[in-house]
């Protein structure tokens, strides 16, 4: 299945950091880079009630990502995800949970504009 796959990925997580003023910060690390991997998407619809009139209903609208990668790489839920494909370079700020098989495992990542 890896045959098929056209981009690479890297995979970054915030890890918490003491300074030396006993200040606690986050930082972004990286954890797996240059993953072999494919980038897919589908369109998304979905009602959401209004933050500020909650008797009104929005319409959010927006493509659903996933990515297949090889099952060899544990991706925690929450991992911050950079993908260069087809001379592009997409980011998403946050992983859904891994869906692992034999040959490879699939991510959701959601973009979302709002309608």
């Amino acid at each position: 299945m890896e045959n098929f796959y056209n981009g690479k990925m890297a995979i970054f997580k915030y890890q918490k950091r003491k300074l030396e003023n006993k200040q606690t910060i986050l930082e972004k690390n990286l954890i797996f880079d240059n993953i072999p991997c494919h980038l897919s998407s589908i369109i998304s619809t979905r009602g959401k009630i209004r933050d500020i009139d909650s008797s009104q209903y929005i319409n959010k609208v927006g493509q659903v990502k996933k990515v297949f990668l090889s099952p060899k790489y544990l991706v925690d839920i929450g991992s911050f995800i950079s993908i260069i494909q087809d001379g592009k370079i997409y980011e998403f700020t946050y992983s859904g949970e891994a869906y692992i098989y034999s040959t490879h495992q699939e991510i959701y990542l959601e973009n979302i504009q709002i309608a």
